[in-house]
């Protein structure tokens, strides 16, 4: 549950979400006594991010990789009600995906693959924003600029 609403995108798809779906995850696989090294060393931290999660999924921890999945099939499956509403060409996403995108993009694409019209899924394609961290600011000022006049 992410933003105190259950099946949230952001709660899934933020960082902030991602953190909390990681803590959840660690919690679980403590509870099976199935849980990494790495699981071990966040029992109970309140501080785990997604920088974290990302890190040691890609340093190869199964319960991280597994979070990471998780998030990329939340995304593909959202990103899927868009594709069959709107049926657009492109989408252009930031944040996490452009952080996370070789953790993200194969199950990702598995959810669309499954969710989306295919018609709809084949014409769009799902691209990091080329302005990365700066989004962001960009939209910041885009804001700020577009309200100056008033």
């Amino acid at each position: 549950m992410g933003y105190r609403k259950a099946g949230s995108f952001e709660g899934f798809c933020s960082g902030g979400g991602l953190s909390q779906l990681g803590r959840m995850c660690i919690l679980r696989h403590l509870e099976r006594g199935d849980a990494t090294p790495w699981a071990e060393s966040h029992r109970g931290s309140k501080a785990l991010t997604a920088r974290e999660i990302a890190g040691a999924a890609r340093d190869g921890d199964a319960i991280a990789r597994e979070v990471m999945a998780l998030c990329g099939a939340r995304f593909g499956e959202g990103l899927s009600i868009l594709i069959d509403i709107l049926n657009p060409q492109r989408i252009i996403a930031g944040s996490i995906f452009y952080r996370c995108r070789d953790l993200l993009l194969t199950p990702m694409e598995q959810a669309i693959r499954r969710e989306a019209l295919p018609g709809s899924a084949r014409a769009c394609a799902i691209l990091p924003a080329q302005l990365g961290e700066q989004i962001g600011d960009y939209a910041a000022l885009s804001i700020a600029f577009s309200h100056a006049d008033r």
